[in-house]
Formats: C-alpha cells, structure tokens, sequence
C-alpha cells in the first residue's frame, strides 16, 4: 500500500512526500542533462507532470514512497521506493542527486531514508537496488546503505549491478 504522508530526517536532510507545489523543483531535477546522464538522459518537462502525478496518486501500487529531499531551503535530490520489475513483490530503492550537490553524501542519507521506510513502513523483509556497471558512486551510496551486492546482469540498455538488503 503506498505510502503518501512521510516526513523523516536522514543526517542534514529533511525528506518529505512530493505535493503539487513541487513541480518547478522535481522538473528542474529531472530535465538537467548532467543529473540524468547517468540514468539514460533528461526527461522531457512535459513529462514531469505525468510523473509528478503519478507520485502522487493513492492508487497507483507502483510507487510505494517517493520523496523530496532538501538541505535547509535546497531541494538536492528524490528518492523513491517502488515495486521492482526486475523481482516483482520486492521493493526496490531509487534515487538522483542534483549535480550541484554531487559528492556530499546525500546520495548515502537519501538511500539510507528509502531503507528505512521500506523495513520500518512497508515492513519489507528484502529491498533491491540496481545502477549501471559504470556508475561506481551509486555502487557505493547502495553499500552504504546497507545493500549487499548480489549479481550483475545484462540489459537491453547494458550491464547492471544488483544489490540487496535481507531480513
């Protein structure tokens, strides 16, 4: 059952539910060429409302908790814990960083956040995450989190790296 009223803290950052009011912010994260390079490129911002919307629908199973996280007034990065296509049932764990804030570990406290609401709200028993091969800081923010690296795997768009979390 999705979760849409969070609001946690993880070391400096205040993570909370997406709102309407969050377009402009979510847009501007989602369209920078630098931020998205490493998960297959900008998304349109026309594209953004739909997501947005679907962050924000109650009905839609898919996403479990997607969340905004800022640094004071900062809007630095989403995270979001939604249900894997790679291994249907689980939660998996995603989230960007903006550019601007790349190197600050809050890659680490957003994972770290998404962890903990999946065990402690959604109960979850295992959570996945996954990066491309070639993305070693992402590699690294899912270890510190606490996932365990389990496989990599071949894709249609190249190797990936899986990592897990088991009760």
């Amino acid at each position: 059952m999705p979760i849409h009223d969070i609001t946690l803290d993880e070391g400096p950052l205040r993570l909370r539910s997406y709102e309407r009011g969050d377009l402009d912010r979510l847009s501007a994260l989602l369209t920078d060429p630098i931020t998205m390079g490493p998960v297959g490129g900008p998304v349109r911002r026309d594209e953004v409302l739909g997501m947005l919307e679907r962050y924000l629908a109650p009905e839609d199973p898919r996403y479990l908790a997607v969340l905004a996280a800022f640094d004071g007034d900062a809007y630095v990065a989403s995270g979001r814990v939604f249900v894997s296509d790679f291994e249907p049932g689980t939660p998996e764990i995603g989230y960007l960083v903006g550019s601007a804030y790349w190197g600050r570990g809050y890659g680490t406290h957003v994972a770290r956040a998404l962890v903990r609401v999946a065990r402690e709200q959604l109960g979850a028993r295992r959570i996945v995450g996954r990066t491309a091969i070639g993305n070693a800081a992402s590699a690294r923010v899912l270890e510190k989190a606490g996932l365990v690296r389990e496989m990599s795997r071949v894709t249609a768009t190249g190797i990936e790296l899986v990592f897990a979390w088991n009760a």
